[in-house]
């Protein structure tokens, strides 16, 4: 038996701005409900459960959606353009190939959703919970995800330029060959984090905490990495040149083959780093700590 709240619904846009005006509730029960393909422009549903509902190739371009449910939701290729998401909950929703682009998911809870291939461009993700959510190879572009949790999210092949990620937790994440250029990750927590072959130059990662993380030829070039945290750290092979280390600590991290030419090492601490065939040529050392380091030419340090 349909609902009345989904026999107005499927009227369209109008008919439920109308009815809903006349409604005391304003949790209104759309749970399971079939949605797919309704273009539902504007439409305000906020506070509504549409928790395991089918909502794929919907348009709720524009729509409120404010503290509404899509738990367990189907939403794949959905338009949510400019949407107004704040404190949704949409925990283990399935919105793949979803459009995103300009909505506010703030303080959303998405906690191990299916975001993979989606286009998520200047979405404003400011302390959204995403652990262990999977957006691999979807498009960031311009997003804000500052204090976001991103703990064991799948972020592999992302696109993230110019993002930022200041405060963010990315522990024991998937960054995998991620795109991450020029961002800006002040203060962000990478612990155990997968960072290979991931690109990251030219970003701001000061006071950064790397420990544990795998950075196995990962583009570091021309990066404020000052007062970072890399202890035990694997940056095998990693790019590095140009690089500002200062104050950064790399005690017992990992940096064979590394390139190292041309860093800021002003009172950075390799102390027990493997640093062999790693290329020094033409740094600053200022006061650097090579204690017990095995150094470039095999030799360790006293």
């Amino acid at each position: 038996m349909v609902s009345p709240a989904l026999s107005v619904l499927q009227q369209g846009t109008l008919a439920w701005h109308r009815w809903r005006q006349t409604q005391t509730a304003i949790a209104l029960d759309l749970r399971q409900a079939d949605l797919q393909g309704l273009n539902l422009r504007g439409i305000d549903l906020s506070h509504c459960d549409l928790s395991q509902s089918q909502l794929s190739n919907s348009r709720l371009i524009a729509a409120d959606l404010t503290k509404a449910n899509l738990s367990g939701a189907f939403g794949e290729e959905m338009h949510l353009g400019e949407a107004n998401l704040q404190y949704l909950h949409g925990s283990n929703g399935h919105f793949s190939h979803s459009y995103f682009v300009g909505a506010d998911l703030s303080f959303a809870c998405l906690i191990g959703a299916d975001l993979r291939y989606c286009s998520l461009e200047n979405v404003n993700f400011f302390r959204t919970n995403l652990i262990g959510a999977n957006l691999r190879c979807s498009s960031l572009v311009g997003a804000n995800l500052t204090e976001t949790q991103l703990r064991r999210a799948n972020l592999s092949e992302t696109d993230l330029n110019e993002v930022s990620l200041n405060e963010t937790d990315l522990s024991q994440a998937n960054l995998f060959e991620a795109e991450l250029a020029r961002g800006q990750l002040y203060k962000a927590q990478l612990i155990g984090t997968n960072l290979t072959r991931a690109h990251l130059h030219h970003s701001y990662l000061m006071r950064a905490n790397f420990t544990g993380a795998t950075l196995r030829h990962t583009d570091l070039r021309w990066s404020n990495l000052t007062h970072a945290k890399l202890l035990g750290s694997n940056l095998q092979g990693a790019k590095l040149r140009g690089a500002d280390l200062s104050f950064s600590d790399f005690t017992g991290a990992n940096l064979t083959k590394a390139n190292l030419r041309g860093c800021q090492l002003r009172g950075t601490n390799f102390q027990n780093a493997n640093l062999t065939g790693a290329n020094f040529e033409e740094v600053s050392l200022g006061q650097a700590n090579f204690q017990g380091a095995i150094m470039p030419n095999g030799d360790r340090h006293p």
